[in-house]
């Protein structure tokens, strides 16, 4: 019996002694090629919410990540964005092209 629970603590504790914690690179991307757009509070359509719109494109764009780059979103808000075109993915709002954002300038 106390054999069998050294062989189990032993197992134990080198089980814990060969985790370790891997940190993630940090990417960081150069805002290259962005267009300036401004965020419109689309709340009131079903499924909708935060859109960018620009003079530069004939479309609107659904922001994925929004949050990830901005923490408090405000109607009428101008920035400069780089991103990239989501024809994988759908959306309930169905308002513009969905986007995830790469940078904000």
């Amino acid at each position: 019996m106390k054999r069998g629970l050294l062989i189990l603590m032993i197992g134990f504790i080198l089980t814990l002694a060969s985790c370790s914690q891997e940190e993630e690179p940090l990417v960081h991307f150069e805002c290259e090629d962005t267009i300036e757009v401004q965020l419109s509070d689309y709340s009131g359509l079903d499924g909708c919410q935060w859109i960018f719109v620009s003079s530069q494109v004939d479309f609107a764009m659904e922001p994925l990540n929004l949050t990830e780059f901005i923490d408090a979103p405000a109607d009428g808000l101008t920035l400069e964005i780089a991103y990239i075109e989501r024809p994988d993915m759908a959306s309930i709002c169905q308002v513009g092209r969905i986007i995830e954002i790469i940078c904000v300038d």
